[in-house]
Formats: structure tokens, sequence, C-alpha cells
């Protein structure tokens, strides 16, 4: 990470940054993801990731999306242990929903996204702190009651989502 996004991003957000190969190799995290734009990216993730995908113990896909406002095209790079790769599905459905048809991203869909890179409920809700705020007016009290309606969400309801049959609730 740059010392300057280190300066922006508070301890506890991203806690798997640079890490994802060696906790997907041991089992602790089921899926990478990593994006950037298609012009100025650097991908050197692409090449660790590569003789695992090569052997077989790791899945890999590419999606393309556009860029905000007419910018430069965005790649997404999602890498997901054997066994996992619904979970790569189940995120490109998250964002094309939110990149090609262009539905804003709540919260509920930083909650999905997190559980499926295998991030714990405290981590999410470390971002969903973060996330708040930078870029929203609610106050720091509905952090604190929302992080209580987080739990596991069951990978059969997550597949279920990918087919389009239920919308993404985490209300009580």
């Amino acid at each position: 990470m740059r010392n300057a996004e280190a300066l922006l991003i508070p301890k506890g957000v991203g806690p798997h940054a640079g890490r994802e190969l060696n906790l997907m190799l041991s089992g602790k995290k089921p899926l990478a993801m990593f994006s950037g734009s298609l012009v100025n990216a650097n991908w050197l993730v692409e090449s660790e990731f590569a003789l695992y995908v090569d052997y077989g113990l790791i899945v890999g896909r590419e999606k393309i999306y556009p860029g905000p406002d007419g910018s430069a095209p965005n790649r997404y790079l999602y890498f997901a242990r054997v066994g996992e790769k619904w979970r790569i599905e189940c995120l490109i459905s998250i964002h094309k929903e939110l990149f090609v048809d262009g539905r804003s991203a709540g919260e509920n869909d930083h909650i999905a996204i997190g559980q499926l890179l295998g991030y714990s409920d405290d981590e999410i809700a470390v971002f969903l702190l973060h996330a708040r705020s930078v870029g929203s007016r609610l106050r720091a009290a509905e952090v604190a009651e929302n992080a209580g309606l987080m739990h596991a969400i069951p990978a059969a309801f997550i597949r279920r989502r990918v087919a389009g049959s239920e919308r993404l609730r985490l209300s009580a």
C-alpha cells in the first residue's frame, strides 16, 4: 500500500490487503478481488496468482466494466479457491447491477461483498464506519445499531441471489 493511501484508510479497513494469496492458500480467504483502471492499473497481482490458476488450485475470472461518467473502463480480477467459484459469480452479479445497470451501492451490497471476500462481521463493521464517515451524513450511532444486524449469509441464499430469485436483505 502506498503511503498516501495508508494515511487515508484507517487501520482495520482492508486487513487482507497485500496478503490475499497467502490467506487463500492457507484456506483463510475464499475469494480475492482486484480492480483498477484498464488504462493505468498495475497488474502485478495477476502474475502472482497465475501459477496457482495454471495448477488448478485457484480459479480466476476477469471482467471489464464501464468507467464512471465516461472515464476509462475498469478491469476487475476475481480469484477464488477451488470449490468457491460460486462466490465469483455472485460478486459479478452484484457488480453488474452496480456498474452496468447503474444501481447505487447500498450498505447491503458492502456487507454481502465483504462476506463473499471472507471478512468477519467486525472487519465489515469497521469498513462501514469508514464508508459512512467518508461518503455519508449518517450518524455514528446508526453504525453501531446496524452492526448488530449483520450475520452470516447462508451460501445457498447467495447462490439463489445470483440467479436473481431474491434480493439481499439483512434486516431483522
